[in-house]
């Protein structure tokens, strides 16, 4: 994906023997790995580390099962949230541009 002032690489599959999701950012001056949901590890200049972990979230947005219970149970109304059609949506549509780009090797513009 390119953006004007960042690019993105999108590596995604369905077909892992185990969980994978995990996402890392380059910038100019450090790099970020966010391992899993809660483990965030950095390298910045001068070749310093570290990791942090991040705050865990809210029930029932930790978990896509109760997520998903609380919905059917009218518990909670999904709005525009990370489980939302309208993301998973946005989410498939990028993914089917990067399918047709790869396909073909033309970059497609959304």
């Amino acid at each position: 994906m390119e953006y004007p002032e960042a690019t993105g690489l999108i590596e995604a599959s369905w077909n892992w023997p185990f969980s994978i999701k995990d996402l890392e950012v380059f910038g100019e001056t450090g790099y970020l790995h966010a391992l899993d949901n809660v483990t965030i590890n950095s390298r910045m200049p001068e070749n310093s580390k570290g990791t942090k972990k991040a705050e865990p979230l809210a029930a029932p947005f930790n978990d896509p099962m109760v997520y998903l219970a609380a919905v059917i149970n009218d518990k909670l109304q999904p709005m525009d949230d990370l489980s939302s059609l309208k993301f998973n949506m946005i989410v498939m549509e990028i993914l089917d541009a990067a399918k047709r780009s790869a396909g073909n090797g033309k970059r497609v513009v959304l």
